[in-house]
């Protein structure tokens, strides 16, 4: 799909988001996903506390972070598909690291390397390319790429419990390291389309959309909202799903019973995503976005007094992934909506610096909350961070060709 062929259609897009969500599934489940499932072993064998094993995803945010914003301008200039190889290499290398690791030190150095490999090779990839090569239908591209990658802890939850009971932890991430190496870099070369952006003329006859784009006076500004709203919005969602189970059984719930609230977020999540697929032709990314937000600041107001009953916590759980799930698609599709093709990868790069080091901090911040104030100032500080993000993207659709009044076409 160079811009020298013809606009994609829908199955080429398709085949595009079946390519990358493979390789998205493999990269995620094998790096951040892992430490959930075999953190026991690492801890024993190495000594290190359940904090340190997990430190590990936090130093491979915090360096993506630092990289993304250059990164960004990378893929605008030259493409992500040579840029992706090079970063499942750099993963795989990370996961050798840390197969061999007998230190704190070579222990985070292997996580380390895998946040230099994560921005070239994971996410801001996938959706960089989908934007860049994926024409009028990039949003429904990047919809598929979310909802298929979304599946990841489900398939490599038990595939790393098989393999390290199998090979031990050091076996397996010697194994993820060759299946990132050695299947995922070779496959980017040869499956992701080459280069930058298309030839942008397939927006010509479509006024609706470019009246969405931010004016260029106003395009500083509308980043930097939008940077500080997915910031202020990702540390309360990243932080309160992994604190859910201990939020639940805060509320007084059985520990059975607060596991199988929490596991509702990943169905409802998925379901939003898909929802968000087929209303993406009525309803814009922006919209969508304000949409969720609210829904997730009243259902984590409600939650606290409420959620003490199975059933009530049940539908406002459900509810916020719902809202939490369309958020994590739009933090992808509002910059293409409003910024456009040209240069979105670097706006991408740069909204990903405090992006991820809000998710660096966030269940560690939010571990403190639970412990010192109790589930309610928890839920609240999550709401209260929704919120404002809430204030934000309603500014940031003000600044928008949106708030616009449309002109009709001649």
């Amino acid at each position: 799909m160079s811009a020298a062929l013809s606009a994609p259609t829908r199955p080429d897009i398709l085949r595009l988001a079946a390519i990358l969500s493979f390789l998205q599934i493999i990269g995620w489940g094998s790096t951040f996903n892992a430490p959930a499932v075999i953190w026991r072993a690492v801890s024993q064998e190495l000594g290190f506390s359940k904090e340190w094993v997990f430190a590990g995803t936090a130093v491979m945010l915090i360096v993506s972070a630092l990289f993304s914003p250059a990164v960004g301008r990378m893929f605008d200039r030259r493409g992500p598909r040579e840029a992706m190889a090079v970063g499942f290499v750099l993963v795989g290398l990370g996961l050798f690291a840390i197969g061999v690791s007998v230190e704190r030190w070579s222990y985070l150095l292997g996580w380390a390397i895998m946040g230099l490999g994560a921005p070239l090779a994971l996410m801001q990839a996938s959706v960089t390319v989908m934007a860049q090569q994926g024409g009028r239908h990039a949003r429904f591209g990047m919809a598929m790429v979310t909802i298929i990658t979304a599946m990841s802890p489900a398939i490599f939850w038990p595939l790393t419990t098989m393999a390290e009971a199998t090979l031990g932890w050091r076996g397996t991430f010697f194994s993820f390291a060759a299946l990132n190496a050695l299947v995922c870099a070779p496959l980017a070369l040869l499956l992701v389309p080459a280069g930058g952006p298309r030839a942008d003329d397939i927006l010509a006859d479509q006024p609706e959309v470019i009246n969405r784009l931010v004016p260029p006076g106003s395009r500083e500004r509308a980043i930097r909202l939008f940077a500080i709203a997915t910031s202020l919005q990702g540390f309360a969602s990243w932080g309160l799903f992994l604190h859910m189970i201990g939020l639940m059984e805060a509320l007084g719930h059985a520990p059975l019973t607060a596991l199988a609230l929490a596991s509702l977020l990943g169905p409802a999540s998925v379901f939003a995503r898909a929802t968000d697929l087929v209303l993406s032709r009525w309803l814009s990314a922006i919209d969508s976005a304000l949409i969720a937000v609210s829904l997730m600041v009243a259902t984590l107001l409600l939650l606290g007094p409420f959620g003490q009953d199975a059933f009530v916590a049940g539908v406002l759980l459900s509810m916020y992934s719902l809202g939490a799930g369309a958020m994590a698609l739009g933090r992808s599709t509002i910059p293409l909506e409003l910024f456009g093709r040209e240069g979105y990868a670097t706006v991408m790069g740069r909204i990903g610096l405090p992006q991820h080091l809000a998710y660096a901090v966030a269940p560690t911040l939010f571990a403190a909350t639970l412990n010192a104030g109790g589930v309610i100032v928890t839920l609240g500080l999550g709401a209260l961070l929704s919120f404002a993000a809430l204030v934000l993207l309603v500014q940031l659709r003000g600044l928008s060709g949106m708030s616009q009044t449309p002109q009709k076409a001649a």
